[in-house]
């Protein structure tokens, strides 16, 4: 009687054991998920704004654009960076502008189904970036943050792309200063900037429609300071 109770048991348990073991399967597979949002890379940049922007060494140009550096992954990042005033953005930022690949005539096109980079039509010879060349302060970004930097409008015309290098929270500083660790680099290319004559159109309709708005607030307070003034001329006749 014993033995058929606990087989009894045993067989009202199993389907609860199976179901509590994929539940866990599920809840750490969801655990050791890489990205945050799946839709999005694990490290990417995204465009800011375009903008005037003090020159920080000679070469450059007035002209900026701003761009957000995204940790979409689960763990800290670390990267090189320098000190910059509040308008630049939040940091100074290290990288190397590259050119983007080259499409030779003839050539065969690739059969991979991964994202290849876009290709440009003719060569070019790239600037310098902001490179690395003494000791730099390390900025690590938190899993999910981002954090805001600008780079001169040259440094990302046409067919150029900018490459940043970042490592992992769990990499030690020696053995990545020592070229123990792997090289892990973001791009962000030129072909991922919008219009810039229609982000302007936007930003002078934006500014005109403000200045309007400030014209007739200006125009409706000084109809009220005309009004106000005559009543005030207005009183001693009225005694």
């Amino acid at each position: 009687m014993k033995v058929i109770l606990f087989s009894i048991i045993v067989l009202v348990s199993l389907p609860s054991l199976y179901q509590a073991q994929i539940t866990n399967k599920r809840a750490s597979k969801k655990d050791m998920s890489v990205r945050l949002v799946k839709s999005k890379p694990s490290v990417y940049i995204t465009f800011e704004r375009y903008g005037n922007r003090e020159p920080l060494e000679a070469r450059e140009s007035s002209k900026g654009i701003w761009l957000r550096l995204h940790n979409n992954t689960r763990w800290e990042l670390s990267f090189c960076a320098f000190g910059v005033p509040k308008e630049y953005g939040e940091i100074g930022m290290f990288y190397d502008v590259e050119e983007m690949p080259f499409e030779e005539s003839g050539g065969s096109q690739s059969n991979s189904t991964e994202k290849m980079p876009p290709v440009r039509k003719e060569k070019v010879e790239p600037p310098i970036g902001y490179k690395q060349e003494h000791a730099c302060t390390i900025v690590r970004l938190a899993s999910g943050k981002s954090i805001l930097f600008s780079v001169p409008r040259e440094h990302l015309a046409d067919d150029l792309a900018i490459k940043i290098e970042f490592n992992y929270g769990w990499e030690d500083m020696d053995d990545i200063n020592s070229g123990l660790e792997p090289e892990h680099n973001v791009y962000f290319y030129s072909t991922s900037l919008p219009p810039e004559k229609s982000f302007q159109s936007k930003a002078w309709l934006k500014s005109a429609y403000l200045s309007s708005e400030q014209q007739a607030f200006d125009n409706h307070f000084q109809g009220l300071s005309v009004f106000f003034r005559q009543v005030f001329y207005l009183l001693p006749l009225l005694h």
